[in-house]
């Protein structure tokens, strides 16, 4: 039975934090509430979630980028299904709808960025027909804010 996509609602983020949770991205969920009211307000860029008999079993952040030097493409921030639901389409369904959301905009790319300890991930998206561009260190600076 393939799964449901829908956009992302307020009622669906306890199962999200649950699901982030599982995958080893844990949360207060009223940070979740915060950042998802900051994402919506934007409207940039896509949230959404594969259900399945009432459950949601995977989720979908999909965001324009607009960078000076390079062209104008999509993003695929987040992309996670639960471990019960993986192999069954779930992933596929997310990934065609960030696809969709990407030509809905007349833009003509769309990229993912994989952790290199993700092996699964890199043969999943590969099979999609993501080809590898490079491979990158990422640096963060913790900052102090009054």
């Amino acid at each position: 039975m393939k799964p449901l996509i829908r956009e992302m609602a307020e009622s669906d983020l306890l199962q999200v934090a649950e699901l982030s949770r599982e995958l080893g991205y844990p949360g207060p969920l009223e940070d979740l509430r915060a950042r998802f009211a900051l994402l919506t307000k934007a409207g940039e860029g896509g949230l959404f979630v594969a259900e399945r008999d009432g459950a949601i079993i995977g989720f979908l952040q999909v965001a324009v980028r607009m960078p000076l030097e390079s062209p104008v493409h999509t993003e695929i921030l987040a992309l996670s299904i639960t471990g019960r639901a993986q192999r069954t389409g779930a992933g596929r369904a997310l990934v065609a709808r960030a696809m969709a959301f990407t030509k809905e905009r007349g833009i003509t790319s769309l990229r993912v960025r994989s952790n290199v300890t993700r092996d699964v991930s890199h043969v999943f998206y590969t099979q999609l027909g993501f080809e590898k561009q490079k491979t990158q260190h990422v640096y963060a600076l913790p900052l102090r804010v009054r």
